[in-house]
């Protein structure tokens, strides 16, 4: 039996997005993403709070039109 957790599966994504949180924006990369996520990479250490709201937003042309996920 596997130890994977995943509910979802997981496909890379390496795209340029945005991070809106507290008023604050930063760029970031994402690194992939599933019907239940998505993981970024986090190379200026921004510290969010848990049930922080925040607002993704981020454009891969060649998968889909630019778009925006709040959460």
């Amino acid at each position: 039996m596997s130890d994977e957790r995943r509910e979802h599966e997981r496909f890379e994504l390496r795209a340029r997005g945005e991070l809106n949180h507290s008023g604050h924006v930063a760029t970031f990369v994402t690194i992939n993403i599933s019907a239940g996520g998505l993981l970024l990479r986090n190379d200026r250490n921004i510290q969010l709070a848990v049930g922080e709201r925040i607002r993704v937003s981020f454009d891969a042309p060649s998968l889909a039109p630019a778009f925006a996920i709040d959460a």
